[in-house]
């Protein structure tokens, strides 16, 4: 997962928020970018797949798997959302090959993800 350069152009009204990167066993590099538009989008997934109230706990993170970004038994990318189902808060990859597995998950910092494409003026 990295972050983009700041901001240039101020009539992007949909920027790059990170890009989430994978490569399986020396095979190309897949790169998605994920803007405000796509988490609104997975939120709405996210919500429309489960269709029942808010029955978590304020420790229980939802999850939603990411098919469209997803490569079966290559790679597994899946969002996390808090019991609110409004924040996206975590992204996990699992990456497999033959019998081995690695798992990994990256906590957002949207304070920093915010700083770095709407600066305070």
């Amino acid at each position: 997962v990295t972050r983009p350069p700041p901001l240039n152009d101020s009539t992007d009204t949909d920027p790059t928020l990170f890009v989430l990167h994978s490569c399986h066993k020396n095979g190309p590099t897949s790169s998605y970018s994920v803007t405000a538009r796509t988490v609104r989008l997975w939120r709405s997934q996210l919500n429309h797949r489960l269709q029942h109230p808010i029955q978590s706990t304020p420790t229980e993170l939802e999850y939603l798997p990411l098919l469209a970004i997803s490569e079966p038994n290559k790679v597994e990318w899946t969002a996390g959302f808090d019991s609110t189902r409004s924040t996206l808060v975590l992204l996990r990859v699992k990456l497999m090959y033959e019998n081995d597995v690695a798992e990994d998950s990256w906590v957002l910092d949207w304070p920093a993800v915010t700083a770095s494409h709407f600066p305070s003026s």
